[in-house]
């Protein structure tokens, strides 16, 4: 198991503010995350493909790894990953 955070590893701290996806745009506390959520998820394939990993185990309605509407989930399936939700 590889246990990654695409919104921290992307540059966002904890705690922080909840993040909602409007016309596919990250918005956190009332600005635009975009940026941050995209490069999680570029770190999140990366790690997948350093590790030979298969299967990723993601949280169901999560922006950044939700299967079919997170930033991270769609990379990742994108690259060959089989999604779970959990």
């Amino acid at each position: 198991m590889i246990p990654i955070c695409p919104e921290v590893d992307g540059g966002l701290t904890t705690p922080r503010p909840p993040t909602r996806v409007v016309d596919g745009r990250a918005i956190s506390g009332g600005r635009d995350v975009t940026p941050v959520f995209e490069r999680g998820a570029r770190l999140a394939v990366l790690a997948a493909q350093q590790h030979g990993c298969e299967r990723a185990y993601l949280l169901r309605g999560s922006p950044a790894c939700d299967r079919d509407a997170g930033f991270a989930g769609r990379a990742l399936v994108a690259a060959g990953v089989r999604v779970t939700r959990v």
